[in-house]
């Protein structure tokens, strides 16, 4: 999970990530679980505006889900801008 987490900080391609089946939440490990999810949470917060969806296990971080609205956001005003610029070069 550090290893991806790394990844996220620095990619600046991938808007989509399903971790359903990679982070599974269970008895013996939900801390770890929950460990896992603010993990990848920093690490979007630190550089990451591209990851728009993060599907995880329903353990879910109020953090995460505050940043992945923000990089919609950033992801939607970005999208405006873009086709602004193509009517302009019409």
């Amino acid at each position: 999970m550090q290893a991806l987490a790394r990844m996220l900080a620095n990619n600046r391609n991938l808007y989509f990530l399903n971790l359903t089946e990679a982070i599974e939440p269970a008895e013996s490990n939900g801390h770890d679980t929950q460990k896992s999810v603010r993990m990848l949470a920093d690490a979007l917060e630190m550089n990451n505006t591209t990851i728009i969806k993060l599907e995880t296990n329903p353990i879910y971080d109020p953090k995460l889900e505050r940043l992945l609205s923000r990089n919609m956001q950033t992801h939607r005003a970005s999208q405006k801008l873009k086709a602004k610029l193509r009517n302009m070069r019409r």
